[in-house]
């Protein structure tokens, strides 16, 4: 068989059939519920329009994208990321955004769902000159950085690569979303409040339990995510939170390679808790309904107080690119808390004009 039809057939095209408008998963396949099954758009609520545009999406794009990945292509830098002057823009990032943007465009036309989309190389509409319906977020592939490290047409620093995508109706409510690994090929998916993952290989569907709840750094099922790439990130985490690298559990985990696809590792329960500071809206709202469906609380976190606040998508922030100064995703709010007063001793701990400083550098593109 010629390399360019082994590409196009894998274990994950097994389990789809195409429809005229991009791929659906098969109907009849016993792994997959019955009511998943493409249906007359004009006769379904928003939420169920939302399902089918994520859903095919996913068919649409998990192929080609994951064969992409896999030979290496589309390493070159091109341009910058708007207000993240610590980013790059990759070929593989425009593809994939490419790719996404046909896929959106052709089944919201055919479910009959306008809504706006937010992307971190630019936003687009779909179905113009309609009120829309729906908002999505998209980060075409996250852990770009990864792939973009070593020789064009060969493997990057082993670390998969992501497309993660939400949607949220237009009182900023969460529809569902989904993470593509675009490694393994495997699923995850958000789907009217409750988290999915699957399997091409073996074409299985499962539901995700709810994770059990992890109420304090000294446990040992303990797992902080965070994202370290950055000089920007890692010196003020290792500034503000050293007191949790020295007092949590020894046999708990750091994870330091978050960004949006995290928050499917908080829907299987692999991660415990996710602190970042002058963490991108763009690495958060595309995967946060994965956590919120899971039992975990979302916050934005006062520098000067402590005090936590329930983080809310906000498509107005999310657009003019704003960071979140001190965010914290956590499974119970008692974790929370308590990495937060680790926060706290550190900066009480500080002269006054130093923390002033870190403050306004913190606070430079936040909201």
């Amino acid at each position: 068989m010629a390399l360019a039809e082994q590409l196009s057939r894998s274990a994950v095209s097994i389990g789809l059939e195409k429809d005229g408008y991009g791929y659906r998963i098969e109907p009849y396949s016993p792994s997959l519920p019955e009511t998943w099954r493409i249906a007359d758009g004009e006769t379904l609520s928003v939420q169920d329009r939302a399902n089918l545009v994520m859903l095919n999406l996913v068919a649409d794009v998990v192929d080609p994208l994951a064969d992409l990945v896999d030979i290496g292509f589309g390493k070159k830098i091109i341009g910058g990321v708007f207000k993240r002057p610590e980013d790059d823009q990759i070929r593989l990032d425009e593809t994939a955004q490419e790719l996404a943007q046909k896929s959106l465009r052709m089944s919201g036309r055919r479910y009959k769902i306008p809504f706006h989309v937010m992307a971190e190389h630019g936003s687009f509409r779909v179905g113009k000159h309609l009120k829309k319906d729906a908002i999505g977020v998209l980060d075409p592939i996250d852990n770009s950085d990864e792939h973009n490290r070593g020789y064009e047409g060969q493997s990057g620093l082993d670390t998969p690569q992501h497309l993660v995508y939400a949607m949220y109706d237009t009182a900023n409510n969460p529809l569902g979303a989904v993470d593509i690994n675009l490694y393994t090929r495997h699923v995850t998916i958000n789907r009217d409040g409750r988290n999915y993952q699957y399997n091409p290989r073996t074409n299985e569907l499962s539901e995700l339990v709810t994770p059990p709840e992890v109420t304090t750094i000294k446990q040992r099922e303990f797992v902080l995510a965070t994202y370290e790439g950055r000089p920007v990130y890692e010196k003020l985490f290792h500034k503000f939170l050293p007191g949790i690298t020295e007092d949590r559990h020894e046999k708990s985990t750091k994870h330091a390679k978050g960004g949006s696809h995290i928050y499917s590792s908080m829907a299987s329960g692999a991660v415990s808790a996710y602190a970042m500071f002058k963490e991108p809206r763009g690495e958060i709202d595309q995967g946060l309904p994965f956590a919120l469906s899971a039992g975990y609380k979302a916050y934005s976190v006062n520098l000067d107080t402590g005090d936590l606040v329930p983080y809310t998508f906000s498509p107005v922030l999310h657009s003019r690119k704003k960071n979140v100064p001190f965010f914290i995703v956590a499974r119970t709010e008692a974790l929370a808390q308590e990495i937060v007063s680790h926060y706290m001793d550190v900066k009480e701990g500080m002269d006054p004009a130093e923390f002033a400083s870190y403050k306004a550098s913190i606070l430079k593109e936040a909201a």
